[in-house]
């Protein structure tokens, strides 16, 4: 197995998507303002514990201003 999974990681030719549109997951803690402007948490709600965007607004901004990303992260990702 180690000679399979060494062998496919060195024949991979493309990058890997790190979200998929899955229903259940990890949000991307991410929104995007209405001028389509990417919004990132900050360091201090993420110390705060997980960061779900389509339940908590970004700092500094109207929840209702913003759309969240749907998008969660691929299990991979989270591993």
């Amino acid at each position: 197995m180690q000679k399979r999974s060494d062998d496919w990681i060195e024949n991979l030719a493309w990058d890997r998507n790190i979200s998929r549109s899955r229903k259940f997951g990890i949000p991307i803690p991410v929104w995007y303002s209405a001028t389509g402007d990417v919004i990132l948490p900050t360091d201090e709600q993420l110390l705060r514990g997980p960061v779900d965007p389509t339940v908590d607004a970004p700092e500094g901004h109207e929840k209702d201003n913003n759309k969240p990303e749907i998008l969660v992260l691929d299990t991979w990702f989270t591993s």
